[in-house]
């Protein structure tokens, strides 16, 4: 389970009661996909995340976009992307990866971020607004926030 479902596991047992069992997809025997020799119409039947597999993407991306370089937290993006085309009985190629893979990096500004507000996502946001504000500042700035939400 990774952690931004786990967060989700939490909070649903915190506020119903109500544990939310993960349909984890089943491990997967037998040749693994990098095994076969990868290619852009080779489909995804047993996929492993390893540098073979992450190689293969970014060299492709390249004969695509020559100035294509890899953001931070696209992977995993992109991981949970194929997981959801994947569990809704999509049929991928490594061309799907490498198309998702550019959009990705194309669209993705700043830091990876989870879908609600938090704290250090605030803090980041008042810094980048505010050039020059000292970090204390960020923090009456969130104290005051909340406040008004109490």
């Amino acid at each position: 389970m990774m952690k931004d479902q786990l967060e989700k596991a939490i909070r649903t047992w915190l506020l119903s009661g109500v544990i939310q069992r993960q349909n984890n997809s089943p491990k997967k025997y037998g040749v693994r996909d990098f095994e076969l020799g990868l290619r852009l119409d080779l489909p995804i039947t047993n996929y492993t995340s390893n540098t073979t597999i992450k190689d293969f993407i970014i060299h492709e991306a390249r004969k695509i976009d020559p100035g294509f370089t890899h953001k931070s937290g696209t992977r995993y993006l992109l991981n949970r992307w194929r997981e959801e085309q994947m569990a809704e009985g999509g049929k991928l190629t490594y061309r799907d990866l490498v198309q998702q893979s550019l959009t990705l990096n194309q669209t993705k500004s700043g830091p990876l971020r989870l879908e609600h507000g938090r704290y250090i996502n605030f803090i980041s946001d008042f810094m980048a607004a505010n050039p020059g504000a000292k970090h204390s500042d960020a923090v009456r700035a969130w104290q005051r926030s909340n406040a008004s939400k109490a």
